[in-house]
This record gives C-alpha cells, structure tokens and sequence, in this order.
C-alpha cells in the first residue's frame, strides 16, 4: 500500500497528465514522459504491464479475480485522478485507467 502523500500525488498527476497537448485532433496523446506526470504515467505503465504477465501465468479466470481486485488497488489514485480531469474537459489516452475499466 502506498502512502497518503504518494496517493495523492498520483491523483495530481494524472490530472495534469490529461492536460496534455494533443498533436492529432482525433486521439489525445499519452503523457510526455519528460515530464513528472509522464514519467509517473511511464512507471505505473511498467507495474501494469508485470501485472498484466502475471495473470497470464494464471489459468483459471476464477482465480484471476481476486488477484485483479489486488493489482487494482496500485492505481486507485492514478485512476481517480485521469477520471477529474476527464470531469474537467482534459482528457488524455491512458493505458491504465483502460485496462482497470475491463478488469472492473
């Protein structure tokens, strides 16, 4: 479990994050990751991604629920904060809060 302060800086970043300039009018880009926001964005990428490998190594789809239910909990405040700034009108493409939404 993360800290207070770590939560919310998540929540934050993932704010500013969907502020991100678009270049195409048609897809929002991903977060720039020279940025903090990007490079926050970038790490969570990474743990999604060995969480993702590690429910391949699971057969059952039965069992993959409550390890689910585990991994989720990582990007509560990445995800609650891409869902303001899509409130605010600033919504950028985010990989995690995409694949948190089909493991809900």
């Amino acid at each position: 479990m993360s800290s207070p302060f770590r939560r919310h800086k998540q929540r934050v970043q993932a704010i500013r994050a969907g502020a991100a300039p678009s270049t195409d009018s048609t897809a929002p880009a991903e977060p720039d990751t020279s940025t903090p926001e990007g490079k926050e964005y970038a790490a969570l990428r990474v743990l999604l991604h060995d969480n993702l490998r590690a429910l391949k190594d699971i057969a059952s789809h039965e069992a993959r629920i409550p390890k689910k239910r585990e991994f989720a909990g990582a990007f509560e405040a990445w995800i609650k904060g891409a869902l303001e700034a899509g409130d605010q009108g600033k919504a950028a493409q985010d990989e995690i809060l995409v694949t948190n939404m089909l493991w809900a």
